[in-house]
């Protein structure tokens, strides 16, 4: 499965992308581009477990969903659905959705 992920931070000097597919070995460097970095990789997971490391710092990344594992540290979590999903537009979607919902059911109450 391939999946195309990236990081914003334009002031990064360097940023690897790991994660459960290289065993948190750091062995993928992301390439810069205008507003951060972007990478490709291929792997047979359907899910990736990951994490960004950005000048020598572990950190995740607010573009994509967040997990906490066994161990309590906090990943970041891409399916291929999300690979590369515009998260704010999606996010709007569902509150959109959310708030129409609630405001039927208030409104249901109001005639019951």
């Amino acid at each position: 499965m391939k999946y195309t992920v990236q990081y914003e931070d334009a002031s990064a000097e360097r940023v690897f992308f790991t994660g459960e597919f290289d065993h948190w070995g750091q062995t993928v460097q992301m390439n810069r581009v205008d507003n951060g970095f972007i990478t490709e990789i291929d792997t047979e997971f359907e899910s990736l477990k990951c994490k960004f490391v950005v000048d020598g710092k572990w950190v995740t990344s607010d573009r994509y969903p967040k997990v906490i594992d066994d161990q309590g540290n906090e990943n970041n979590f891409i399916t291929p659905e999300l690979k590369n999903v515009d998260l704010q537009s999606e996010a709007q979607r569902v509150i959109s959705k959310w708030t129409v919902g609630l405001y039927l059911a208030q409104d249901h109450q109001n005639f019951t």
